[in-house]
């Protein structure tokens, strides 16, 4: 800058600033001067000179003016690029927030031109009976629920809550006497009659008494409703898992499950299992005094006994001949006659000798093997598989020997 500066305004400059330099000094001393003491004053003088502020006692020169001049109208320029870009997102952020504004009113507007009926809330709670079956406070609650997720107002709740109580129980009777004209009325009343309190205790003896019964609920369903039961009173999470495990009566090995449990939650995860091992041990789990239990056990007790069964035809059924009797058509097992005694003679009932050594000669009829009236006062003995064996392989025989006949 100091190479476009005259000589006065050099000796100007070094004269402000009490510079010492020589009468005679040429223009090039003075540049040097100048530029050895410009570094200090640099920015100062920049700032003075951009802003086209005279320092006191000092005019700038006019070719610093004019390039500032020059200068200006490109800043000037690009600011107002910068302005228009700057208006047109704070332009952008005003519609988006006007349009979340519209969105939301149009939401609230469908939201309450919208009448919810009782078909929304009908199945998101049983009927109500009036019995122990459901904790009354905690059933309004439900109902409650159902009822704000559909927007109901409080006209919407009377009218559905009356729809609610169950038929032929005590909370239609209720229903029958109740004068309530507003919902809040009706909410008081209700839980004046069926918001009981119960306690620990009545909850316990409750528990003990509803053992799982397989005809009426799965064992998830036996679960839920024994964690229900425990809700209505403060019961410890370990004691209510007891008291489902006994609940079960379960004396098998698979019962032990579930033993693992410290949760209400683990043991959920662990009835599934639980259901398939009680169901594959459903002959161990059945109880002892039933019906089909017992019809069970004499027929497994019959197939494990060993039988002889023997079936006679009615042709070949004359052809039998009893060993016991010499009879035809019956088997010694049903002989009529008293029994002939073991080891006498098939011929004559002997009891001294045996057939080979019987001194009465064979009957003329081959069928007959020994006479009714000979041993017909023997003692009477209890029947052998081994005398219905002998009766087939007589049988056989006599078949035989009809054939080469």
């Amino acid at each position: 800058m100091s190479s476009t500066m005259k000589k006065q305004e050099l000796v100007a400059w070094l004269t402000e600033r009490n510079i010492q330099f020589a009468a005679d000094a040429k223009v090039a001393q003075l540049r040097e001067l100048y530029e050895e003491n410009c570094e200090d004053n640099y920015s100062e003088d920049h700032f003075l000179e951009a802003e086209n502020i005279e320092r006191p006692g000092k005019t700038i020169n006019s070719d610093l003016s004019q390039q500032i001049q020059e200068s200006v109208p490109g800043n000037e320029a690009e600011m107002d690029k910068e302005i228009q870009m700057i208006e047109k997102k704070l332009k952008l952020i005003e519609l988006r927030r006007e349009l979340a504004r519209q969105e939301e009113n149009f939401a609230s507007s469908s939201s309450l031109s919208y009448q919810p009926s009782f078909k929304d809330i009908q199945y998101s709670l049983p009927l109500f009976s009036g019995d122990d079956t459901y904790d009354a406070k905690k059933w309004i609650s439900t109902f409650e629920r159902a009822c704000d997720s559909v927007h109901g107002d409080s006209v919407f709740k009377l009218k559905s809550i009356r729809r609610l109580m169950k038929p032929d129980s005590a909370a239609e009777i209720f229903l029958q006497i109740d004068e309530s004209s507003t919902y809040s009325d009706f909410r008081s009343n209700f839980l004046a009659n069926f918001g009981h309190t119960y306690s620990v205790s009545d909850i316990i003896d409750k528990m003990r008494s509803t053992p799982f019964v397989s005809s009426n609920t799965s064992i998830m369903g036996y679960i839920l409703k024994m964690q229900e039961l425990a809700s209505r009173a403060d019961i410890d999470e370990k004691q209510i898992i007891q008291f489902i495990i006994d609940g079960f009566q379960d004396r098998s090995a698979s019962i032990a499950i579930l033993y693992s449990a410290r949760t209400i939650d683990e043991l959920k995860k662990l009835a599934h299992r639980y259901a398939q091992l009680r169901g594959s041990n459903s002959a161990v789990n059945r109880p002892k005094n039933s019906a089909s239990y017992s019809a069970q056990v004499a027929q497994h007790q019959n197939e494990s006994k060993p039988k002889v069964k023997f079936s006679v035809g009615d042709s070949e059924k004359m052809l039998v001949q009893c060993y016991n009797c010499s009879g035809m058509g019956h088997f010694s097992t049903s002989c009529p006659h008293p029994k002939r005694q073991k080891g006498s003679c098939f011929r004559c009932g002997s009891t001294v000798h045996i057939l080979k050594d019987c001194p009465k000669l064979p009957p003329k009829n081959a069928r007959t093997i020994a006479l009714i009236e000979e041993f017909c006062s023997g003692p009477n003995q209890d029947h052998s598989d081994v005398d219905a064996l002998s009766d087939v392989k007589i049988c056989k025989e006599v078949n035989s020997s009809d054939k080469f006949n």
